[in-house]
């Protein structure tokens, strides 16, 4: 029965890591051709007609914005692991990961003076009044990340993607570093192994000059390797916090004298993860899934060494 049980989670997380990388094969590709972006991307048009338009004002650019903000906290701190143990220097493994955010409905649309509007997830078809939306169901962006062993317990971590485009939205590109002690030494049980450690990391991502988004995250994380079959689960808690800068007069289009910076905060808050891994020899493919206030799933390919 747990045999057939473990094969079961076997191949729904093969399943998962095989649809999620041929996806992001295509994307990786695509990111790869020469692009020709446009002087402004329908989101940098959105905003600047919230800008623009004296009725509508901060709390409008807040409310249609922050589902972004809440799903971007979400991919930066998605699928920043796999294990919980450390690797000692001069160890490391390298991975090329993605992460998949599915946009609710609740993200798609806000109040504002009594009347539902679209966010920048909503609807492209709107009144005059409102401002549309970029109409996305979901979010997908993968990244390359360097785990390094250091001495004592330590390890530090180095990710992101140097330059892609995402439709609607304009040209990103975005950085992480983060920090893993391990702390399997305070729970070492001989009955029950179990790896445990604590995880702090912060991401920057930058949207055509005018949008910055940050998220730093703190995590305590566990793992264990089963005794049948190369498996290994995983899972962890953690907490996120995600703010953004909008730079308006950087805006293509808005006029110089209305330079400002508003600051925007995610609902990110609490996560929790739960995942399994397959390794065989120096490979390992590996996915999760994320429970915070918008779900997600991960997977990776990883060489390590």
């Amino acid at each position: 029965m747990l045999k057939n049980i473990l094969l079961y989670f076997l191949k729904f997380d093969i399943g998962i890591y095989c649809c999620m990388i041929k996806k992001n094969i295509i994307f990786i590709i695509l990111l790869s051709l020469p692009l020709v972006a446009s002087a402004q991307t329908v989101l940098e048009k959105n905003v600047l007609d919230i800008l623009q338009n004296t009725e509508k004002g901060e709390a409008y650019l807040n409310g249609y914005l922050q589902p972004m903000v809440t799903a971007f906290g979400t991919v930066l701190g998605g699928g920043l692991y796999h294990r919980a143990d450390t690797k000692t220097f001069p160890h490391f493994d390298i991975a090329v990961n993605a992460v998949n955010v599915i946009i609710p409905d609740k993200a798609k649309s806000f109040n504002t003076s009594g009347h539902n509007v679209p966010t920048v997830f909503g609807s492209k078809e709107t009144n005059l009044l409102a401002t549309p939306g970029i109409d996305l169901t979901r979010l997908d962006i993968p990244f390359i990340q360097l785990n390094l062993g250091l001495s004592g317990e330590f390890e530090m971590m180095f990710r992101g993607w140097p330059k892609f485009y995402l439709a609607d939205i304009g040209q990103a590109r975005y950085y992480g570093v983060g920090v893993k002690y391990g702390l399997s030494d305070l729970v070492d049980s001989p009955t029950f192994p179990l790896n445990m450690s604590v995880q702090g990391a912060y991401h920057l991502m930058r949207i055509d000059g005018w949008l910055t988004i940050g998220t730093f995250g703190m995590n305590i994380l566990w793992s264990r390797k089963l005794d049948i079959l190369p498996l290994g689960i995983y899972g962890g808690v953690g907490y996120d916090v995600t703010s953004t800068n909008v730079y308006t007069d950087k805006v293509t289009g808005n006029a110089e004298n209305s330079s400002r910076e508003l600051k925007l905060k995610g609902l990110n808050g609490i996560r929790a993860n739960l995942g399994l891994s397959f390794t065989i020899s120096i490979f390992t493919i590996n996915a999760d899934y994320n429970f915070s206030y918008y779900h997600s799933i991960a997977a990776g390919f990883i060489i390590g060494l």
